[in-house]
């Protein structure tokens, strides 16, 4: 019995998290046993259920106390499940509610403003509800770095009266001594050593967006990944991406199918396709690409906007 039990948990889990979240190409993770996040829209789901309460005078009195009741599991649901959800590759939301009370306090005022997106109400009486929120927005600006900004000195003001200025006498009047010249010694031209020319920019198509084909990779998505080169220097993290466009867009989003992912209106009509070396062995949310791609990348990060909008879909497996 125990071992039926082992393998229906599992199975009810991904049963449940396909009925809520829907396509084959949308890439779902489940987290806990009632709740789950799509990666591909941004969006975590979660269920609850309340049964009616004996101290209901009526029937319809039972079902409204049983959806609040409902409403109220899910929702609990929905916080263990947001505090399973990667911010990084080694870090989870749990994590920064621990160490840092304003963010606690927000997460929670988020999950109290959650959606009510699917009621059921069962023949005996209780009822079962779905809640969502998006990652995008309020949420992920809770782990962006703020823009910092250069604190002005401030002026000092002098109260009081404003003293005058001495009147000093003036300094008689001398002739300025004749001009001298003094013969100037013959200048020698340096050799000026010749600059290294800097190769020219690539030229780049009119790209829209950047897809990462990074399938068999075992890569994990993350609320805020990073696109490294083989070096570990950072390509594309919130260092590229403004803060309005990472909050407003999410940093990126994830698909299982490589079409899906290309003709996703997020990259517009024409993304650029790159496909990473691995991924990174300490990170396992960071990408690592090719010098060759590395340099495609910094021209795109010189030449075009669409990487502070965070137009960027990543594709796993």
């Amino acid at each position: 019995m125990k071992r039926i039990t082992a393998f229906l948990i599992p199975f009810f889990i991904i049963l449940f998290c396909s009925n809520i979240f829907g396509s084959e190409v949308e890439l779902i993770e489940p987290i806990g046993t009632n709740g789950g996040i799509n990666w591909t829209s941004g969006i975590i789901i979660a269920k609850g259920s309340g049964a009616p309460s004996p101290d209901a005078q009526n029937p319809a009195q039972g079902r409204i106390l049983a959806k609040r009741a409902a409403i109220s599991d899910a929702r609990r649901n929905l916080l263990e499940t947001l505090e399973g959800v990667r911010v990084a590759s080694t870090t989870v939301v749990k994590e920064y509610m621990v160490e840092n009370d304003v963010i606690k306090t927000r997460v929670q005022g988020i999950i109290k403003g959650s959606k009510v997106t699917d009621t059921k109400y069962m023949s005996d009486g209780s009822v079962e509800v779905t809640v969502s929120m998006s990652i995008k927005g309020d949420l992920l600006s809770l782990f962006l770095k703020p823009v910092e900004k250069k604190a002005m000195a401030p002026v000092k003001v002098i109260k009081g009266d404003i003293p005058k200025p001495e009147v000093m006498p003036e300094k008689p009047v001398t002739e300025p001594a004749p001009d001298v010249k003094v013969p100037s010694e013959p200048k020698v031209s340096k050799t000026e050593e010749p600059k290294a020319e800097e190769p020219p920019p690539l030229k780049l198509p009119d790209y829209t967006g950047l897809v990462v084909d990074a399938r068999a990779l075992k890569l994990k998505p993350a609320l805020i990944p990073r696109i490294l080169e083989l070096s570990g220097k950072e390509l594309y993290h919130t260092n590229v991406a403004s803060r309005e466009g990472a909050a407003e867009n999410g940093v990126a989003l994830y698909s299982r199918d490589l079409t899906a992912a290309q003709t996703n209106p997020r990259v517009a009509d024409n993304p650029v396709t790159l496909k990473p070396v691995s991924v990174s062995e300490k990170s396992p949310s960071d990408i690592v690409m090719s010098d060759k791609d590395a340099e495609i990348l910094k021209a795109i990060i010189k030449q075009k906007g669409f990487l502070k909008q965070c137009r960027v879909m990543i594709v796993i497996d």
